[in-house]
């Protein structure tokens, strides 16, 4: 079973039930690790893949966030949601 990482910040009440959905969703196919991106750095050894949820505001920490996500891009694991800040807004069809 792969092994995924699932970035996100649980203190963020917008999306938390989507996420716990989400997690339900895909640990009948993966075997997750949940993290704030702040503490992910010692996880990425561990994953095969990347998955960005839910991580505003990142402005709060901000360096943290520069410094994982130049680690995660590194890394070369395969990663969903990209780094430009949309998520998984689809913007192709705007």
């Amino acid at each position: 079973m792969k092994k995924l990482l699932f970035l996100t910040n649980q203190n963020n009440n917008s999306f938390k039930e989507e996420d716990f959905g989400l997690i339900d969703f895909l640990s009948k196919d993966f075997e997750l690790i949940v993290s704030h991106p702040q503490d992910c750095l010692p996880l990425l050894h561990k994953v095969e893949g990347v998955i960005i949820r839910n991580i505003w505001p990142t402005h709060e920490y901000a360096d943290d966030w520069k410094d994982a996500e130049q680690k995660i891009k590194d890394s070369k694991l395969p990663t969903y949601n990209d780094f430009s800040g949309r998520g998984d807004v689809d913007i192709s069809h705007n």
